[in-house]
């Protein structure tokens, strides 16, 4: 019969390498010790969520107020988000704000868009 010994400790909620050691030993006393680095990664991207509506539509000359994102990641507690795009509520048109979070392992950044329509103003006589 041969016995096997394990030793290390693989902490897969910390990034890093981790060595695993295995020795086996039989009735004889032979020896044989093996070792496996194991790496933990983080894969996952953020996940961003748009605070508010997705599509907005505001009279001309109205002001917009960005409503902003909430982001959650399975290891970082702070991660950074970028807003892009301009809203221009003197112009007619349609308009795009784009957010993107990236967590500080992977650049892997999740968007997620907010539609803005800048229309006239409508009165009933």
């Amino acid at each position: 019969m041969v016995s096997v010994v394990t030793s290390g400790v693989v902490d897969t909620t910390t990034l890093g390498e981790y060595t695993v050691t295995y020795s086996a030993t039989d009735t004889e006393l032979n020896n044989h010790t093996l070792t496996r680095t194991i790496t933990v990664v983080d894969t996952t991207a953020p996940v961003l969520s748009l605070v508010g509506d997705a599509s907005i539509t505001l009279e001309v000359g109205t002001a917009y107020v960005e409503q902003g994102t909430s982001v959650t990641d399975n290891l970082d507690s702070i991660i950074n988000v970028v807003t892009s795009g301009v809203v221009d509520t003197t112009t007619l048109g349609e308009y795009t704000v784009t957010y993107s979070a990236t967590d500080t392992v992977i650049a892997m950044p999740m968007q997620g868009p907010r539609s803005l329509i800048i229309m006239m103003a409508w009165s009933v006589l």
